[in-house]
């Protein structure tokens, strides 16, 4: 078990991040002094990956397209 604020440090992200993921997972925890269950751990922390990877995803998609206004190909 691990509260909200130990999540978020130890994952970087923010408290409020953590709380609004817990909302959409129907997680029942309203600060970052609430306690998580080792389930609530795995599957937040399966989100914040997924988060991360669609941001990535986006970013590289971005350049890509800015690099093509630029006039340069992709390999």
């Amino acid at each position: 078990m691990m509260s909200v604020l130990e999540f978020a440090k130890e994952y970087n992200v923010t408290t409020f991040q953590v709380l609004k993921i817990c909302k959409r997972l129907n997680i029942n925890v309203t600060s970052e002094n609430d306690m998580l269950s080792e389930k609530d751990v795995a599957n937040i922390k399966d989100k914040v990956n997924y988060y991360e990877e669609n941001i990535k995803y986006h970013k590289m998609m971005y350049n890509l397209e800015f690099l093509k206004s630029l006039g340069f190909n992709a390999v």
